[in-house]
């Protein structure tokens, strides 16, 4: 109710800066920058000396960092009502907790790394989505992960996902008490490795042109394997990649997903170095790689699906603007019930905490 009740001081400050329009300078701002208050958060989290930190005020439109432990992509976005160092807690606890996951041994992968996103998803609300490696959420868990007292952190993992465990967690807590002070809404999806067919196509320098077919499947671990030909019935073979070889250079690929029906370019080779080459229709957990190396006498092509099974969580909050729709605070009976009930619940947390 704490951060409920600043944030309506803050639309009422907000109003009064739009009346009085652009000539009356004031000395508090009630809204803030989004973007600013993640970068913030993932300040803690990230060498000082790897990470830049450009002015909100400049023009950059997107600010991205990527090191092998984090993919961040930041966008501008609408401005937010309140005090946002409550943003910058919430990130923060839902970065420690996707770190912890895919800081695990068998969820450790070079190419799946903690994502960080942040954009407007409409006119009304931004968009933050934290995903990160490891065992999945269970549906029936879903809701209790947010419970106070709630920790999964000491369950032991079982084929892939978490056995109920009840410890002293507050982090998730802490998380969906802000989302809700901030009249914002929380999703939580385990995200799955998935089949698909891949159409590489290869042109050598002397004109030759190739098309190799991989299939990706499951298997008995839900994890991403090769099957060269999925019409040849003799090859059940299955492989963790698919590497082909050639006397002569590579002078273009293109690849395309049988499932979205698209096609990459990939970057010409370079007889200087390597290229690794990840999946573009999923910048945040890459379904696949490509790479290309260059040998003494020939050059070596290598596809790889890669394991993305973990979760993410994604908050729409409100943007300022959103605020003054008329609209916005039509709150029907329940919702009410709801809102009175918070002042009950921070009783109780401070209790817990006592």
């Amino acid at each position: 109710m704490y951060i409920a009740n600043k944030l309506y001081e803050s639309e009422e400050q907000y109003y009064q800066q739009l009346l009085a329009g652009d000539d009356e300078a004031s000395p508090y701002s009630p809204t803030f920058s989004a973007r600013n208050a993640i970068r913030k958060a993932v300040h803690g989290f990230i060498d000082a000396d790897d990470l830049m930190m450009p002015n909100e005020s400049g023009a950059e439109s997107v600010w991205r960092h990527n090191d092998k432990h984090f993919r961040i992509e930041l966008h501008a976005t609408s401005e937010l009502l309140g005090d946002e160092n409550y943003l910058v807690l919430l990130a923060e606890n839902l970065i420690n907790n996707a770190l912890f996951y895919s800081g695990k041994k068998r969820q450790k992968n070079p190419h799946a790394r903690v994502a960080i996103r942040l954009v407007d998803d409409d006119d009304e609300h931004i968009r933050l989505s934290i995903y990160n490696r490891g065992p999945e959420i269970p549906d029936e868990m879903q809701d209790k992960i947010f419970q106070l007292g709630y920790s999964t952190k000491r369950a032991r993992e079982t084929s892939g996902s978490l056995r109920e465990h009840t410890g002293k967690g507050l982090g998730l807590y802490f998380v969906n008490e802000i989302a809700k002070g901030y009249e914002s809404s929380i999703r939580v999806e385990n995200i799955r490795n998935r089949e698909d067919a891949y159409v590489i196509r290869i042109e050598l320098d002397s004109g030759e042109k190739l098309t190799e077919i991989i299939h990706t499947t499951l298997d008995e671990n839900r994890l991403p394997r090769c099957r060269p030909s999925k019409n040849n019935p003799e090859n059940e073979k299955t492989l963790a990649s698919m590497e082909y070889r050639f006397t002569e250079t590579i002078t273009s690929i293109e690849i395309t997903s049988q499932a979205t029906q698209k096609t990459w370019p990939v970057e010409s080779p370079s007889n200087d170095a390597p290229i690794t080459f990840l999946d573009p229709q999923n910048p945040d957990h890459p379904c696949w790689c490509l790479e290309v190396t260059s040998l003494k006498t020939r050059q070596k092509l290598l596809f790889r699906p890669l394991d993305i099974s973990g979760v993410q969580f994604t908050i729409n909050i409100p943007s300022a603007k959103s605020r003054l729709d008329p609209d916005y605070h039509d709150m029907d009976d329940d919702e009410l019930d709801d809102t009175e009930k918070l002042d009950e619940k921070f009783e109780n947390v401070s209790q817990y905490l006592n």
